[in-house]
């Protein structure tokens, strides 16, 4: 598959294909929403193609207890439903510190969301605290 272009797909306009790529899986949604012949004002360098004529932003999720501003990606919670999760700062707060500021679960990692893509934070404890 290594190989494929896009003159080896029978293409459907307005179809939502699925692209994969990396050893991790990522995943892409791409729809083809117009097809035309070149134009002499085209761009007429095939390297250059395909092009994108528009890209959604991607929608921030919500905090997964209030519906709030998700502000943090919580990963390796016992007691949390999904393996990844969203949460606001009052939530996240709230849950996943006790009352001396440390992390109730030490294995958690916590990512903060941003605008852009994400950094990444290192929580870890001191045991001497």
């Amino acid at each position: 598959m290594d190989g494929t272009t896009l003159q080896d797909i029978e293409l459907r306009l307005g179809f939502p294909y699925l692209y994969k790529h990396g050893r991790i899986g990522c995943e892409h949604f791409v729809v083809f929403s117009d097809v035309r012949l070149l134009h002499a004002e085209d761009e007429l360098d095939l390297t250059r193609y395909p092009r994108l004529i528009s890209d959604l932003p991607a929608l921030a999720p919500v905090c997964e207890i209030c519906s709030g501003k998700s502000r943090w990606q919580v990963k390796n919670s016992k007691r949390l439903p999904q393996q990844v999760n969203y949460l606001c700062d009052a939530c996240n707060e709230l849950f996943n510190f006790n009352s001396a500021g440390a992390l109730i679960e030490p294995e958690l990692v916590l990512l903060p969301v941003v605008a852009g893509g994400r950094e990444t934070f290192n929580l870890e404890q001191d045991d001497d605290e």
